[in-house]
C-alpha cells in the first residue's frame, strides 16, 4: 500500500499573521509604488498614514475595527518600555591574578584579594564591568576606556599591607620630597613624569622614600643633587647607586640593623640542621 504525503499542517496562528502581512503589503505599501520619496522620513510618514487608515477601517464580517480591538482588549496589557536601552553583555572566563585583578579588554579590574587564583566570570557592557564567582557577584566597576593596561582598583579589595600604598598620590609624594630638599623634589618630579600613567611611577617613589629611612634625609638630598648633575631625569636606580657608593666610601655598614648569625652558631648544628 502506498501513501501519498499530504500538505504539512500550518503552525497555529500562521494564517492570521500571514493575512496581516498581506494586508500591509497590498494596502499600505503597494499604493505608494508610483510615488517618489526624497527621504526615509517622508516614506515612513506616508506608510504610517496608510496603516492608520487600515486600522480605523471597520471590519467586513464583524463589528468594530482594529483600533477598537486594540483599545478594548490589548492596550491595558501593554507594559512600559525599559528606561534604558538594551545593552549587549560580553562574558569571559578568567583566573584572578596574584595582584587580585582580572584582565578584560586591555584593562585590569580588582576583586577581593581572597579570590586570588580563583576561576571567575567577567561580564561587561559598554559602561560597566562586574565579576562573578560561583554565581555571586564579587566586584563591580565602571568600564575603563583609557590606555591599555589601566587599572580600576577598589581599596576595599586590597590586603591591609597594600592600603597604605593606595593612599599615596603624586601630590603627596611632591609634598614629602619638598620637605627633604629642592634636589629631592626635582628628582621625585622627574620620576613621576617618567611614565605615561603617573600611577605607574608610585612604586619607584616609595622606594626613594625608603632610602631616606635607611640612610637619612641629608644623604638622600645629596644623592638626588648628584643624580641631577648626571641627568635632568634621574631614576630610582641611579639615586640608589649613588647612596650605596657613598655609604661604602664612608664605611657605613650596609648590614646595619640586620640579625646575623656568627660561625659559632653554625658550629652547633648537626648534619640534619638541628641545634646540638
Amino acid at each position: 500500500m502506498r501513501r501519498r504525503a499530504g500538505p504539512s499542517a500550518a503552525p497555529p496562528g500562521q494564517g492570521s499573521r500571514g493575512d496581516g502581512v498581506r494586508v500591509i503589503e497590498q494596502q499600505a505599501i503597494a499604493p505608494l509604488r508610483n510615488r517618489v520619496f526624497t527621504s526615509l522620513d517622508a516614506l515612513n510618514a506616508a506608510l504610517l498614514d496608510n496603516v492608520a487608515r487600515i486600522n480605523a477601517r471597520p471590519f467586513q464580517k464583524r463589528e468594530g475595527s482594529r483600533d477598537e480591538i486594540f483599545l478594548r482588549q490589548e492596550k491595558a496589557l501593554l507594559v512600559p518600555l525599559p528606561g534604558k536601552p538594551y545593552e549587549m553583555i560580553a562574558r569571559k572566563a578568567a583566573t584572578v591574578n596574584f595582584n587580585y585583578h582580572v584582565a578584560f579588554d586591555g584593562g585590569w579590574y580588582s576583586v577581593p584579594f581572597s579570590y586570588v587564583r580563583r576561576e571567575v566570570e567577567v561580564c561587561a557592557t559598554k559602561s560597566a564591568v562586574w565579576v562573578v564567582c560561583d554565581g555571586e557577584r564579587i566586584a563591580m566597576h565602571k568600564r575603563l576606556h583609557g590606555p591599555k593596561g589601566s587599572y580600576s582598583t577598589n581599596p576595599d579589595h586590597m590586603p591591609d599591607a597594600h592600603r597604605d600604598f593606595s593612599e599615596w598620590n603624586g601630590d603627596r609624594f611632591r609634598r614629602w620630597a619638598k620637605e627633604i630638599g629642592p634636589a629631592c623634589a626635582d628628582a621625585i618630579e622627574a620620576i613621576l613624569s617618567s611614565r605615561a600613567v603617573e600611577q605607574q611611577s608610585y612604586r619607584s617613589c616609595r622606594a626613594v622614600m625608603a632610602l631616606a629611612d635607611k640612610h637619612g634625609r641629608q644623604e638622600l638630598e645629596r644623592a638626588c643633587a648628584k643624580a641631577l648633575s648626571y641627568s635632568p631625569r634621574p631614576s630610582y636606580k641611579t639615586i640608589k647607586s649613588i647612596i650605596a657608593k657613598s655609604a661604602e666610601l664612608s664605611g657605613e655598614d650596609p648590614d646595619a640593623g640586620a640579625y646575623l648569625r656568627g660561625s659559632d652558631y653554625y658550629a652547633t648544628l648537626d648534619s640534619k640542621g638541628d641545634i646540638r
